[in-house]
């Protein structure tokens, strides 16, 4: 609904247009027009039960409030404002009007605003991220505000201390050139829709060297983005392509991709289908967490099982929205197993969550994944991919060239090999961080560490150039330890270590896909 403002002003007209019709300026000056603006709530905001009409007025002896003409409130000191109990009208588009009056005349500032109290919106809340940050003297941050429950999402940014630095109308944040002698902050973004509502980010001044907070994590998202995404692409092929065959299956063997899919009991494979909506899959699983699933093209083997088609299909086009804020879209073709060797390709782009923030992806996954069952039911399973593409966030911007290898060997033992080749750059705060030539291996057997002779950790970190740390272990690697063994970390010139994670989640941890168990 678009703002409508229609500011009235009703003063007294001058009937003098020069000095000589008025015949000189000895007449003494007139009381000032009044002034008057809207605050609260926003022109086109949506809303329900008591609700504060707040306005700025100025030269007013007093603030009329008004809904569709008749008076609701009235105040004669700043801040003006008035409750309002909008159950009072129906539900529907009403006009708020606020009128001051002053010795000067009187203005009038009017908006129009929605009424919804059958099916009131969700209470409006203010998130930031990231939501803690060290930034070094002199040094930038970006910020990043998200609004739900109002079609408003602009945000108002501020700090709320004085002295700790600047920031701007987008939420560029830039630091004091010198650390102050409370080197803390609270960055705080206000909701237009709802003043009342805001999301705060802690934020901390640093001196010009060392590592920063935000530093450290984008490196350690830089080096696990690869393979964190590879395993979450194909989870989210996996989750698409069961659900529809799990809907398809309780729809008369329908090809199905749209409607309900509602987990019987939590930890159950049990799905319950229902139609409708008629737009998009939604996955709903006990514990409160849905994923929609929007389909654009389902191309390949229907014929048989879902991972059939998982592993054999030539234009799987979807979005995948798991209810954090997040949307990406994935396009995949696979297949068919030749020889064993089965190759696919998938492209994701769109936001998701990279170490609970959210971040916008452009990526490329392909891989060659071989299986196979020998006599005496040995299985041979070897999967080698790679990814490569941009993730940008609030905290920089990472460029993912990495590669990532899974190999497992089963008959009467389990044993498994992974590998990784990392040369994935990351810049952030004017700096680019990048790992060369870093490869790591590991071996288990029975899910204990196994082969300790093979186990590697080796390459180098570099900071514009220059190296600031290398790739090792966190521990001694002993033969028969429990999974998952030593961890690699960046040993740093400086001192101190700084964790290789993971984080990438495309799929809520709490879900499970629906099973092949139908009812």
């Amino acid at each position: 609904m678009k703002l409508m403002r229609r500011p009235l002003v009703l003063g007294i007209l001058a009937l003098c247009f020069s000095l000589f019709s008025c015949g000189g300026d000895d007449s003494p000056a007139g009381p000032e027009l009044p002034t008057v603006s809207i605050n609260t709530p926003g022109g086109g905001s949506v809303v329900s039960g008591t609700i504060d009409i707040a306005a700025t007025a100025g030269h007013a002896d007093r603030v009329i409030f008004s809904v569709d003409g008749t008076e609701v409130g009235r105040d004669e000191t700043s801040p003006y404002m008035a409750a309002w109990n909008s159950a009072s009208v129906g539900d529907g588009a009403h006009a708020v009007k606020a009128t001051a009056e002053g010795g000067g005349g009187s203005a009038e500032d009017e908006i129009s605003v929605t009424v919804n109290n059958t099916n009131p919106p969700p209470p409006v809340t203010v998130t930031v991220a990231p939501s803690t940050a060290e930034v070094r003297v002199g040094q930038m941050q970006q910020f990043t505000a998200t609004v739900i429950g109002s079609g408003n999402t602009s945000v108002i940014w501020s700090i709320d201390e004085t002295g700790r630095g600047s920031i701007s109308t987008s939420g560029l944040y830039t630091a004091p050139g010198s650390v102050p002698g409370s080197p803390t902050a609270t960055i705080r973004a206000r909701s237009v829709a709802d003043p009342s509502k805001s999301g705060t980010a802690a934020l901390t001044i640093a001196a010009a060297t060392g590592f920063a907070i935000q530093e450290k994590r984008l490196i350690a998202e830089a080096f696990g983005a690869g393979t964190d995404i590879s395993i979450a692409a194909g989870q989210g092929v996996d989750l698409g392509v069961e659900a529809v065959f799990v809907a398809s299956g309780q729809n008369g063997n329908q090809l199905t991709l749209t409607g309900t899919l509602t987990q019987a009991a939590p930890g159950s494979e049990v799905f319950n289908y229902s139609s409708g909506p008629g737009d998009r899959m939604v996955v709903a699983f006990s514990d409160g967490t849905t994923v929609q699933l929007i389909f654009t093209s389902f191309q390949g083997f229907t014929g048989g099982t879902w991972e059939d088609f998982r592993n054999t299909h030539s234009n799987l086009d979807f979005r995948v929205l798991p209810g954090d804020g997040g949307d990406l879209r994935i396009q995949s073709s696979s297949g068919p197993p030749t020889g064993g060797h089965r190759l696919f390709q998938r492209t994701l782009t769109g936001t998701a969550q990279f170490m609970g923030a959210p971040v916008t992806v452009n990526l490329t996954h392909s891989g060659d994944v071989f299986f196979d069952i020998g006599l005496g039911a040995g299985i041979e399973y070897d999967s080698q991919e790679q990814t490569s593409g941009t993730i940008t966030s609030s905290a920089g911007a990472t460029q993912v060239d990495a590669g990532y290898r899974y190999h497992l060997v089963s008959f009467d033992r389990f044993a498994e090999n992974v590998f990784r080749a990392v040369e994935t750059s990351a810049a952030i705060g004017g700096n680019t961080f990048r790992f060369q030539d870093v490869f790591v291996r590991s071996s288990f057997l029975d899910s204990r560490v196994s082969e300790p002779d093979f186990w590697l950790a080796q390459g180098t970190l570099t900071r514009n150039g220059a190296t600031v740390g290398t790739v090792q272990f966190d521990s001694e690697v002993i033969d028969g330890a429990s999974f998952p063994g030593p961890k690699p970390v960046v040993a740093l010139t400086e001192g101190g270590t700084i964790p290789l994670g993971a984080g990438f989640q495309l799929i809520p941890r709490s879900s499970r896909s629906p099973g092949a168990r139908r009812s």
